[in-house]
């Protein structure tokens, strides 16, 4: 019995997962969007949000709050990053802008 509740809390756990990419942990890094700007990017800026054991999440991790946070006038290329633990103990939703 133990055995199916632990496989069963697993694959739930998988389902309701923001990532399949790591079981135990997971540090993402994925391309959003680039611009068509052939401008060489001279500053960045990060907006995050967090959440926390999946119950609560808080922050702005928007395009506008990390251009805004960067003083990023002309966006060249947005990235996103996400770090998670086990069992949504923490998740980390970072957006990286780079412009001018």
């Amino acid at each position: 019995m133990r055995k199916i509740l632990l496989a069963t809390t697993v694959a739930l756990a998988l389902l309701v997962s923001q990532s399949f990419a790591g079981l135990l942990f997971s540090n993402v890094t994925t391309p959003l969007i680039a611009t068509g700007s052939t401008a060489v990017p001279d500053k960045t800026g990060v907006a995050s949000s967090y959440t926390i054991l999946g119950l609560i999440t808080v922050g702005d991790a928007g395009v506008k709050a990390a251009a805004e946070n960067g003083e990023i006038k002309e966006v060249v290329y947005v990235d996103s990053n996400l770090v998670s633990l086990p069992f949504f103990v923490l998740t980390i939703q970072t957006t990286q802008v780079a412009g001018k």
